[in-house]
């Protein structure tokens, strides 16, 4: 990846895709430059059918893993995101990382810079690879029992007649009766039961807390 972001381009790891993923960005890739490919354009987290058509079209997964040229990326903020660009200025001019830090607007490097770059080359994974996001993601890297749960945590599960679950405790017991396809996840006092393919939507419940403290 290094020799690739010589130039002035920025170079993102690519991943062949092995489901419709809609949780995860993708690249568009263009021709192939030897032993990478010029990136031409992120797109983000597609329906399922925009998914499907990203895979029949050669589209590979966005590994969130870039590399450059430190000076690269210091153009790149100064053209398309100023105001980090204005808080590595105040770093390096003495100003202490929790003062700029707090002042910084939330925004992913992807949207604020990758998706403006025009010199970007793709170089692909060829290792197995899963950016796990969600509940969900969990059965896919640990596991499972006969009854296809994957049960985590430092806590106690019960289970009867559970099957497809996945079931996280910290700590206590978490007991399951006649159920099937849920994540069940106990972290402290707080306790989340959510159906597997609705897993991505968490985040929604999470603002909804956030907005009621």
């Amino acid at each position: 990846m290094l020799e690739a972001a010589e130039e002035g381009f920025v170079v993102a790891l690519g991943l062949r895709p092995t489901r419709p993923e809609t949780e995860y960005g993708y690249i568009r890739l263009g021709p192939r430059e030897g032993a990478w490919y010029r990136g031409e354009g992120f797109v983000e987290k597609p329906s399922y059918a925009k998914a499907l058509e990203y895979i029949r079209k050669g589209y590979v997964w966005n590994g969130g893993v870039f590399a450059f040229a430190p000076a690269t990326m210091a153009e790149l903020f100064r053209r398309h995101l100023p105001s980090h660009h204005e808080a590595l200025e105040r770093l390096l001019a003495g100003a202490s990382l929790e003062e700029v830090y707090a002042g910084l607007p939330k925004i992913s490097i992807d949207y604020g810079v990758m998706e403006k770059a025009e010199k970007v080359r793709v170089v692909l994974g060829r290792f197995p690879w899963d950016d796990v996001g969600n509940w969900r993601a969990l059965e896919r890297v640990f596991s499972q029992d006969p009854h296809e749960n994957v049960v985590l945590g430092e806590g106690r599960h019960v289970a009867l007649d559970t099957f497809g679950c996945v079931v996280y405790a910290d700590k206590g017991t978490v007991a399951t009766l006649g159920v099937s396809g849920l994540v069940v996840a106990k972290v402290g006092d707080e306790v989340l039961v959510v159906p597997k393919d609705r897993a991505r939507e968490v985040r929604e419940v999470v603002k909804r807390l956030e907005a009621q403290e």
